[in-house]
């Protein structure tokens, strides 16, 4: 373009927002509407320090998105909320799910993992152990096409298991 230098890119300026602490309170038998009036008639989040940003229904529940994590540990142990028959926890964290297909179908989940393992992992700091205990063959869906011969997996794995396997 005839350009010397690169233009600079501009974009809004302002702080960076930290990442917002959330709880989830559910209920195995109440609507999320019932949830969310028992939690605010309950809880005065003044008292316990908690400063709400929003509150966001989900099925039987609602997520409370904070802004200060001692506020939300506070929520967590309030005593009314349990005695009320309120479960609150703070989410877990999913483990990533990858899709390997044309697997032998004669092979059982220990031989799948020795597999993936020898073919993917081999010269990385990943211990054979360790990677046993974050591998794990979730379901098997036998391939109608092949005859019965190759089968495809659903896996679940850590973070780094999946960074090596995808860059292999």
């Amino acid at each position: 373009l005839g350009r010397k230098e690169v233009p600079k890119i501009s974009g809004t300026k302002g702080p960076v927002l930290p990442a917002p602490k959330l709880v989830i309170v559910k209920s195995e038998n109440k609507e999320s509407e019932e949830v969310k009036s028992t939690l605010m008639r309950l809880v005065k989040p003044q008292e316990i320090g908690l400063k709400v940003r929003r509150l966001i229904n989900i099925r039987n529940g609602v997520i409370v998105e904070a802004e200060n994590e001692e506020g939300v540990e506070n929520l967590i142990k309030h005593k009314s909320l349990l005695e009320a028959g309120l479960k609150v926890e703070k989410p877990t964290k999913k483990k990533p799910v990858i899709m390997i297909y044309d697997v032998n179908a004669e092979l059982t989940e220990e031989e799948v993992k020795e597999e993936v393992f020898s073919r993917n992992m081999h010269g990385s700091e990943i211990e054979q152990e360790q990677f046993r205990q974050e591998f794990e063959v979730r379901h098997k869906y036998k391939d109608a096409r092949s005859g019965g011969k190759k089968n495809h997996i659903v896996v679940e794995c850590s973070v780094r298991v999946r960074h090596k396997y995808k860059d292999a």
